[in-house]
């Protein structure tokens, strides 16, 4: 491969990251916007440093997660907790 066509590769690989970087940004941003929370050991989990199974719920803090049945006014009511609501899940 000549020095012509290795710069012209590394060029396209700096374009190819920086775009890459800047969809995982509008991403994360859109998902800030919409009140997204993670759990805290979603970048371990993510890295594959943590096993799945040991990744802990962000709504009851527990690995595995044990949340009451989705939709229940128990379940509603931590999601209000989550994110500073009142209103403690009452059904819709």
């Amino acid at each position: 491969m000549s020095r012509r066509d290795q710069h012209e590769d590394a060029g396209l690989d700096a374009l190819l990251a920086g775009a890459w970087q800047a969809g995982a940004d509008a991403v994360a941003t859109a998902l800030g916007q919409m009140g997204a929370v993670w759990s805290p050991d979603f970048g371990a989990y993510a890295s594959g440093q943590l096993d799945a199974s040991a990744v802990r719920c962000v709504l009851c803090g527990h690995a595995p997660c044990d949340c009451p049945p989705f939709g229940t006014a128990a379940y509603l009511a931590l999601v209000d907790r989550l994110h500073g609501r009142a209103g403690g899940g009452d059904a819709r």
